[in-house]
Formats: C-alpha cells, structure tokens, sequence
C-alpha cells in the first residue's frame, strides 16, 4: 500500500474529512478531546467490523465512508487494526492462528469429529429433557469431562422417577436457590403445608394448589384499593364441598377471616417467616404450590448437592440420553492415546515459543504492571482454534497469587492497569502479522491515556519498533499532549494536528519542542515579543523568586496594576536582556497600547494552531477585562488589598458588592474558566491553551471590550 484515502462526512461526530496519508510515512495526530479522535476510531473500527456507520444525533444525514488505497480499491480490512481505548479483552481468532499447527490440526480433527458429534448429540438430549446445557451437567456433578461420569449415575434402578416431568431451570432458579439456603424456613416446610392444608380443609371456599390463603389476600387487597366495599358490595364466595351453597362476605366478615387464618400461620415463628417468603412474591408462589404437590422433594433440598446429584442421576440414566453417553465414552477410550500423543507434541512447537515470545515481551516492558502472564490452554489453542487463555499471576514483595481471575483484576486494578490487556492485545496483533507478512494499517487511539510515565515510554518504544517497520503503517491519536511530544520526538512520523469548524482538517503541527527558543529567535516580531512575557516571568521566578523588580513589573503587563498603562516596551527589553539574553528592535511604545493594537488585528477563521496568538490573546482578555473591573470602583487600595490571584478576587469582590450585571458575571465565568491559566506557560501547560481554538478567544475579547 502507498496511499490511503479518506473521504468521510456525518460518521459519529465527523461533519467532513478529506484526507490522503501517504503510507510512506508514519503519522501522529494532536486530537483535542471533541475534536475527531474518538469518531474517527469508531468510523475504522465498524469498517473493519463490517458495520455502517452514521451521524448518532442526526440519523437522517447521509453518510459518506470511503476509504480507499491508492488505486481506489476498497482498504482490505484484513490490513487494517483498530486498538481504542475502551478494548479491554484480548486474543481473538486471527491471534490464536499464531499458534495453529496444520498437519497436527487435521490429525486431531480427523479423531476428535466424531467425539464432537457424540457430544453435540448428548447436549441436545440433555436440553431438551432438562431445559439446560450439558455444561450445567459437568459443572454440577463437578467433573471437566463426560468421560469422568461416575457410571452409577448411568444406572437407571435406583433413579427417582419422580423427577420425570420437573426441568432443572424451573426448580434451581436464583430465587428458589436463595431459599433453599435459609434452613430455618426448609425445615419447617412441612409443618407450614400441614398447617395450609387444615385451612383449606376447614374453610369450604379454598382449593389446594389453587386457590388458597394468599390468592384470597391478593384479590382482597386489590378490592379495597379500589373501594369495592364502600357502596356496600359484597363478595359472594361457591361452597367447595356443596355444589349448590354459597357464602356471603362484607368488608368486615372477610377482613376478619383473613386475620384469624393469618393467626393460624403465625403461631410459631418459622411457620410464619415461610408463609411470608412463599407467599410474598409470584417467584416464590410458584414454589409454594410447586412444594406442595411434590412434598416428597422437601427432605432432598436440606442438602442441595445432593438434591442436583439426584436430579442429574433420573436424566442421565434416561435410555436415550445413557446410551449416547456410553458412546462417547467408549469412542473416547478408543482415541485417548491418540489424543494424548498429538497434544503433547504442541508442546513443542517453534510457534509456541513465539506466541511466549509476545507474553514474555510484555511481562518485560511493562515492569511496573502487579501482574504477570503466561499461556495455560497451547493445545486448544493450536488444535481447537480456542481463544487464548491467559494466566494472571499477581504478586507485591510479600506474596504471589499464582492464577487470579481476569475479571477481579479489571474489577480492582487502575484505569491504567487495566488498559494494559490493549496493549497486550496490539502485541499479540503485531506478532501474527509479523509473521504472516501482513502490510498493516494500525490505528491506535489514546492507548498510552492513563499510564504511568514509564510505561508510557514503554509504549513509545512498542511504538518505535513499528515505526522501524516497513510492513506497518502507523495512524497515532492523542489527546494527551505530554505523549504527543514524546512520541514527535522518538519517532520518524509526519505530525499533524486537528482543527475543527465545519469540516475537519489535518494540519501541521510544530510544537514539539521549545517553544521558547522559537520565540525567542522572532523576538523582533511585536507578537512573540508580547508572548515571550509568561516564559520570562517563569524564569525570574524561578531563578530570582517572587519578588524581583523585574518580575513583578512583567506581572504588571499580565496583571492590571497601578503602574500598567506606563510599562513600555523599551522596559520590557531591558528585562530580556538580563534574563534570557535576547533583545528586540521594536520601536519604545507604551506596552499596553501594543498590547490591543497587535489583539485587534488577530483575525477569526485561521486554519493554523499559533500559539503566540492565544497568549496574546489570553493577556489581551485579561488586562482589559481587570481594568473595566477596576474602573466600576476606582480604588487602588483594595487591589493593594488582594492576596493571591488578582482575577478572581476582582470578580469576587465586584460580586459582592453588587457592581456587575448578570451579562457581565457570565462574561467573569468565561474569564475564569477560558484565561487565567492559559498565562502561566510551561512545559506542561501547553494543552489547555493549544486545545483551545483562537475564535473562542477573539470572541471573549470583544464581549470584553463592549463591557
């Protein structure tokens, strides 16, 4: 592949992208979190899946995803690997083809088909007698394999008969399990039916299994909701026992039954607490009348294994269901060897060393991970073209844990300890297409977001390894622009950088370095002069501390203080001279009148990500607007008065004291959120600002200006 084209309008949050990457390049895109990064995954990500893609909130649109090589043919998607930032599960069939051994795969397949056909066999019988799996079987009997079946279980004398017509998912429910854990209530099951059975004996309007004590409760409770008693209606209830009798009940005379047999059931207290769990939900009714016409199943529940023992026992000694068994079994006996010798040879494959090669590359990148890998199923995997699994060994310095469960890991370990297993998802991938010689197009999203920074630089050196790769192509989105500028400088890529407004476009991107230094070396122009401020104060700062001259007269070219409108540039100059030993031609003026000169003439719609435009634009913003503030009351003595941030307790203080209007205080919110910040550059506070596109700048700037 030399070119990949793409030509996207309304898939997820992307308006319109054109672009072509020349695949003779690696590229790494600076992505602002809103901009494209996440659509864009998405969008190659259901291409590779064979998935549409849409504009999600205006379905209606038409979507356009043509994504094309360099003679207009379809990207094939075998060529393509997405790895975002939410994929936390690894070894897919394509990785477990690393291992996959053709001669020893058709040798195991040619035994293993008719065992397989045996056992789909079994599991349908099994299904259809039961209502679930055969997996339920082996998991209740506590066994791996059919052939591990006790063969007294095969026996159908001493089979209980009477379970011929209960399926296993009607009586093991998670409801009914709950409560056959409660002893106390199983133990006086008995007792409780012995006492339903008298009511309904002794009151000629029930019917056993039918109608009982809790339906009558049931249609009582809803009559009185709906005041059927109020006009004075009565209930008119068929004798049971003489067919041309009936009974007569109000309000009171039925309330009053219903009490008196509630007494009947609440005379000890386990016969009470059963009537209220086997009566209180339709769940636990179904079990009450299913008890009630099988009481001979009661003494088996006290002890459930036995009970599903028992159960299984009926099912698996069924004719059908045994004979197929019985099969199984002998045809397995006759194979076991065969089976044997064929799994032990994947053992000593070349391809499993280089599937432990991937595990053992990760285990050593990542050092600082709790957990180590290793492979434990090699011969379903090679022979089954099982997904892999992988063993999870958790260790600190006191202890191991040599086999943890996956998902108590994801459950408790870091947002980015967890997004390890993408990792080791995107080295299984590199290792497959290594080895199968696949020219790959690898889109990663974020992947290093929420690392530490030393695995971020284990990242960036899986990253570098790719780079140096000519079969690989690398498309790297980030956010994250500490990561951005590592990678820009230890990779060989072509950087670029998002700009959203209508459509979005990929533009080159500089920032990499120091920053600085560049503007430094253009000091002679008014904008880097201005932008070279921040950086000049930091230094002072750091090297001379707060409460130098020279720093406090630049923070009254960010700060609007008593001696601001006097500051000139001539001043300024002087400072760089001492301090970062550089100085400018520009003619002496009045800072501040530079200052919204050079503002004024910062136009909207640029296409180029200018750093020294939002700083101006940021100290701009912030001047003018503490000078309105200050000319609402006048009086130097309470700025004197402010203690640490200057903005915000100017804003605080016109607050309080009633000064703005409601337009003006929304204004102070965007100040406060979109400004304050942005001044104090440094190494790591470049995303913000760069995030941050100029036309939301200019136009705080003119809000500002009409305050």
């Amino acid at each position: 592949m030399k070119e990949l084209k793409l030509d996207l309008e309304y898939c997820h949050g992307i308006n319109k992208l054109k672009y072509n990457f020349d695949l003779n390049n690696d590229y790494l895109i600076y992505a602002p979190n809103g901009s494209m990064k996440t659509s864009f995954s998405k969008t190659m990500k259901e291409y590779k899946e064979g998935i549409d893609s849409s504009d999600v909130y205006f379905p209606k649109r038409t979507t356009i995803r043509n994504i094309i090589i360099e003679d207009d043919s379809p990207l094939d998607t075998n060529g393509l690997v997405v790895i975002d930032s939410d994929d936390y599960e690894i070894a897919n069939e394509e990785m477990t083809s690393l291992l996959v051994n053709p001669s020893l795969k058709k040798e195991y397949d040619q035994v293993y088909s008719s065992l397989e056909k045996n056992y789909k066999d079994i599991n349908k019988k099994i299904k259809s007698l039961s209502g679930v799996e055969l997996q339920t079987v082996l998991f209740d009997l506590k066994i791996s394999n059919l052939n591990d079946i006790q063969t007294d279980l095969l026996n159908s004398d001493d089979a209980n008969e009477s379970f011929k017509d209960i399926k296993y998912n009607k009586l093991f429910t998670d409801d009914n399990l709950k409560i056959f854990g409660q002893k106390d209530i199983i133990e006086t099951v008995d007792n409780y039916i012995k006492i339903c059975n008298e009511i309904i004996e002794n009151n000629d309007i029930f019917i056993k299994d039918v109608f009982e004590l809790y339906n009558l409760k049931t249609i009582i409770k809803s009559l009185s909701s709906n005041n059927y008693f109020e006009p004075g209606h009565l209930l008119k209830f068929k004798s049971i026992k003489q067919k041309e009798k009936f009974y007569d009940y109000n309000e009171k005379t039925i309330t009053d039954l219903i009490e008196d047999l509630d007494n009947q059931l609440s005379i000890d207290k386990n016969v009470k607490k059963a009537n209220e769990v086997l009566t209180g939900k339709i769940k636990s009714q179904e079990l009450n009348t299913f008890l009630s016409k099988n009481q001979w199943i009661i003494p088996m529940i006290k002890d459930l294994n036995t009970l599903k023992k028992e159960y299984w026992h009926y099912v698996l000694s069924t004719s059908d269901i045994k004979n197929a068994i019985e099969n199984y079994i002998n045809n397995y006996n006759l194979n076991s060897k065969v089976l044997k010798e064929i799994i032990d040879k994947t053992t000593d494959l070349d391809n499993y060393k280089k599937w432990n090669n991937a595990i053992t590359e990760f285990n050593d990148k990542f050092i600082n991970m709790p957990f180590e890998l290793e492979v434990n199923n090699i011969s379903d995997i090679i022979l089954k073209n099982s997904a892999c699994s992988l063993n999870y060994k958790f260790k600190d310095k006191y202890d191991v844990n040599e086999n943890v469960d996956k998902n108590l890991l994801k459950d408790n370990l870091s947002k980015g300890e967890r997004k390890a297993f993408n990792i080791l998802n995107l080295i299984f991938e590199i290792q497959y297409r290594k080895e199968n010689n696949i020219e790959t197009i690898f889109v990663l999203d974020d992947i290093a977001d929420s690392f530490d920074y030393k695995n971020k630089y284990a990242i960036i050196e899986l990253l570098k390894e790719l780079n140096n790769n000519s079969t690989f192509h690398l498309v790297i989105l980030t956010h994250n622009f500490d990561f951005y500028r590592a990678c820009a400088n230890r990779l060989h890529v072509k950087k670029l950088s998002v700009i959203k407004e209508n459509e979005i476009n990929l533009i080159d991107f500089h920032f990499t370095r120091n920053v600085f230094t560049s503007f430094k070396d253009r000091i002679n122009d008014s904008k880097y002069f201005i932008a070279s401020i921040p950086f000049t104060r930091n230094i002072i700062e750091m090297t001379n501390g707060n409460q130098d001259n020279d720093y406090l007269l630049l923070t009254s070219c960010l700060h609007y203080k008593k001696n601001t409108e006097t500051i000139t540039t001539l001043q300024i100059n002087d400072i760089f001279k001492t301090h970062i030993n550089t100085s400018s031609n520009l003619k002496d003026s009045k800072f501040i009148d530079l200052l919204f000169d050079v503002t004024d003439n910062i136009r909207q719609g640029t296409t180029e990500i200018e750093l020294h435009n939002k700083l101006i634009l940021s100290i701009a913003i912030r001047l003018l607007f503490e000078k309105k503030l200050f000319n609402k009351f006048n009086d130097w003595n309470v700025v004197n008065g402010f203690t640490s941030n200057q903005t915000y307790e100017l804003i605080d203080y016109c607050v309080n004291n009633n000064l703005l209007t409601y337009e003006e205080k929304s204004i102070s919110e965007k100040v406060r959120i979109m400004v304050s910040e942005n001044i104090h550059v440094n190494a790591f506070m470049y995303e913000p600002i760069i995030d941050m596109s100029d036309d939301e700048l200019i136009n705080l700037y003119e809000m500002i200006k009409k305050m």
